[in-house]
Formats: C-alpha cells, sequence, structure tokens
C-alpha cells in the first residue's frame, strides 16, 4: 500500500503512516487530529513551510491511498479532509527499518512525524462570518 497527501497547491507528500485521533482541547471540545509520518525523501524545512497555517495549504486536502484487493485487483482511494489547518506538531524521528542480525547492523531511518488538528465548526463558522463581514464592509466603502 501506498499512501500520499495532497495539499491543496496540488503538492504531494508520500506517507508512510497515516492515523486519525479524536481527542479533546483543553476547553473539552471535540477536536479530531490526523496523524502522519512522512517518508524521509521530504524535506523537514518544505514540510514546515507548506503546513503553517498560514500558508493555507491544509485546509483541503486529499489522502491518496493506492492498494490490491485480495483478487489482486488495484484499489484506488481518495479521501478529502477540510479545516485540518492546526498543526499540533512536527518534528524529526528517527525509526528502526530492521533490527539487528549476526551478520548486519540494525538499519535507521530519519522520518518527519507531523500531527494536524482540525478547526471544530465553531472556529470555521466564525471565519467565514469575519470574511462576509470584510467583504461587505470592502463593497460599502466601510473602514472597520
Amino acid at each position: 500500500m501506498t499512501q500520499q497527501l495532497k495539499l491543496s497547491d496540488g503538492a504531494l507528500i508520500p506517507i508512510t503512516r497515516a492515523n486519525g485521533d479524536a481527542g479533546q482541547s483543553p476547553f473539552s471540545d471535540k477536536r479530531d487530529y490526523l496523524d502522519f509520518t512522512v517518508d524521509g525523501s521530504v524535506l523537514y524545512d518544505t514540510l514546515r513551510a507548506k503546513t503553517e497555517e498560514s500558508a493555507g495549504l491544509t485546509d483541503q486536502m486529499t489522502l491518496i491511498t493506492d492498494d490490491v484487493d485480495a483478487s489482486g485487483s488495484p484499489v484506488h482511494t481518495e479521501s478529502l479532509m477540510e479545516h485540518y489547518t492546526l498543526r499540533a506538531a512536527c518534528g524529526l524521528k528517527t525509526v528502526q527499518t530492521a533490527p539487528e542480525t549476526g551478520t548486519t547492523p540494525a538499519a535507521y531511518q530519519e522520518q518527519t512525524h507531523l500531527i494536524l488538528a482540525q478547526r471544530l465548526y465553531s472556529e470555521v463558522y466564525q471565519a467565514q462570518t469575519r470574511a462576509d463581514t470584510d467583504y461587505i464592509a470592502l463593497m460599502a466603502g466601510v473602514d472597520l
């Protein structure tokens, strides 16, 4: 199975693992999280820049999964994920990819761990209301 995260600018980020998690915010509101392990071929600085909230590239993303079913037929799925704009974590970590044997040392690979949190409905609604108000003020010539 191969997975890629397609950002809103069309950039594809290879993913080695993707998990979802429903957590709790400090204010007891449900907030969903996406936890990714990004392939080591992605530059850390590039990933940090593309997942900044101000970049706006994670508001609408697509998780693309290519796999093979039990009969050997290819299966392609695309899952739209919206409003995952809050980066909770982005850091480098070293993981063991092969154990040590009697003839070879253990193999390690550096990967990037990325956690994105979804904005709550109230946060999405508030941002839309703010944008609508700004547009109306602009059209009316009012300085807010």
